[in-house]
C-alpha cells in the first residue's frame, strides 16, 4: 500500500496495477513474490520516478492493445488478481474491468458491445439472480470483443457457456 500511495495509484480502481501484477509476478490479489517483484522493478529501473514514468506507458497498452490484453488474461487468473473475489461472481465486476478488455478483436473500430449492451447484461444477471462462475466471465471477455451490434453473427453452436448463450437470446428479445 505504501508504494502503490508513492506511486499514486488508487489499489481499488487503478488498472495499471492489473500490469504490474503480471510484470511482477504476483499470483494472488496483494501477494507480491520478492523475487519476481525486485526482478520486475529492475527491469524498468529502481528508481521511484523511472517507476510513476513507466505507469503511464503501461495504462495506454492495456487500455489500447487487445493483444497485450488477452496475454495478460491468458497468463494470470484475471479474476484473483484485479477482482477481489468476493466481487468476482457478481454482475459488478465487469465494471472493474479495464477499458481495452472490450477493444475489438475483430478490426481496429471499438467493440460493437457498448455500454447499452453492458446495461443489458447487468440487467439480464440482475434477473436471473445467479453467481457468473469464473470460466463465464473469462468468455465472455471474448464474446463482448467478438460480438455484432444486434447480435445476429452469434454461432449458437459453438462452446459458448449457457449462460452466454440466454444472454444472446435474451439480448435479441429485447432489441427485437
Amino acid at each position: 500500500m505504501a508504494l502503490c500511495s508513492e506511486l499514486g495509484i488508487d489499489p481499488s480502481s487503478d488498472s495499471v496495477l492489473f500490469c504490474l501484477a503480471s510484470d511482477l509476478g504476483s499470483k494472488a490479489t496483494g501477494e507480491w513474490a520478492k523475487e519476481p517483484f525486485v526482478q520486475g522493478w529492475l527491469e524498468i529501473d529502481p528508481s521511484l520516478a523511472k517507476m510513476k514514468a513507466a505507469l503511464p506507458g503501461l495504462r495506454k497498452k492495456l487500455n489500447s492493445n487487445p493483444a497485450y490484453f488477452k496475454k495478460l488474461t491468458s497468463a494470470l487468473d484475471m479474476w484473483n488478481l484485479f477482482i477481489p473475489p468476493a466481487l468476482a461472481a457478481t454482475p459488478s465486476a465487469l465494471s472493474k474491468l479495464p477499458p481495452g478488455a472490450a477493444s475489438s478483436t475483430q478490426t481496429d473500430e471499438p467493440p460493437a458491445f457498448d455500454g447499452d449492451d453492458l446495461e443489458m447484461w447487468l440487467e439480464f444477471q440482475r434477473e436471473r439472480g445467479k453467481a457468473v462462475s469464473k470460466d463465464t466471465w473469462s468468455l465472455f471477455i471474448d464474446f463482448l470483443r467478438t460480438i455484432d451490434k444486434q447480435y445476429k453473427e452469434y454461432d449458437e453452436e459453438a462452446a459458448w457457456p449457457s449462460t452466454i448463450d440466454d444472454f444472446v437470446e435474451y439480448a435479441r428479445a429485447k432489441k427485437a
